[in-house]
């Protein structure tokens, strides 16, 4: 018998009604919630009472969205220019992803990742990024370099750059009730038949022995 151990990992990368039907066709996968995720400045708090006067605080304004130069570091190499220049004010913002629950003893998170990158435009900076922000969003520290890793292997299987970040978890907004599991609720309808039934033909065409068997 398999444990049951869940973990979370948060996504985002198109529209989330496509990202939750993705997710919720796999093994291991135990719920998706689906909505909006924000990340946040893990040293935001660190040095909030250090400035006094005017001149200060409006350069402490002008810097609470920065991201930790940890992220950064790890993201000048992958991100166009004119990205990086927006990016920080970018990530703390809300945008269309899904929090992931599954177990890990029967699917692991690098076979979520690689699921992810390729089941959206996970090379694409398009206009459009502010709302579908291409991301993997963690909730724990110490999975960073394992998220890393996951990514670095699927570079090689892909003609252009991947410009996935990968962000800490800061807030989530949940969808309403109706357009919870949209998939399951609408799956004949023009939007799923054009958009999303070709993502899960790509998954069981690519992934099978991740696919639930209905």
């Amino acid at each position: 018998m398999k444990e049951n151990v869940v973990q979370r990992i948060g996504f985002g990368g198109g529209c989330h009604w496509c990202t939750e039907a993705v997710f919720n066709q796999l093994i291991g996968v135990q719920k998706v919630e689906q909505g909006w995720i924000a990340s946040f400045n893990e040293n935001e708090n660190e040095n909030e009472n250090e400035n006094e006067n005017e001149n200060e605080n409006e350069n402490e304004n002008e810097n609470e969205n920065a991201l930790p130069a940890e992220a950064m570091r790890r993201l000048e190499n992958a991100l166009p220019a004119q990205t990086m220049r927006s990016l920080e004010k970018n990530v703390t913002e809300f945008s269309e992803a899904v929090i992931v629950y599954y177990n890990p003893t029967e699917i692991s998170l690098e076979a979520l990742i690689e699921i992810h990158l390729n089941t959206h435009s996970s090379t694409s900076d398009h206009p459009m990024r502010g709302k579908y922000r291409s991301a993997v969003y963690y909730f724990e520290k110490k999975d960073i370099a394992q998220i890393e890793r996951a990514i670095d292997l699927c570079r090689d299987s892909f003609a252009e750059a991947i410009i996935t970040k990968v962000l800490p978890f800061g807030k989530f907004k949940e969808n309403q009730e109706q357009y919870q599991n949209y998939y399951q609720k609408n799956h004949e309808g023009q939007f799923c038949q054009r958009y999303i039934n070709p993502k899960i033909q790509l998954l069981k065409s690519k992934f099978p022995k991740n696919v639930l068997e209905y």
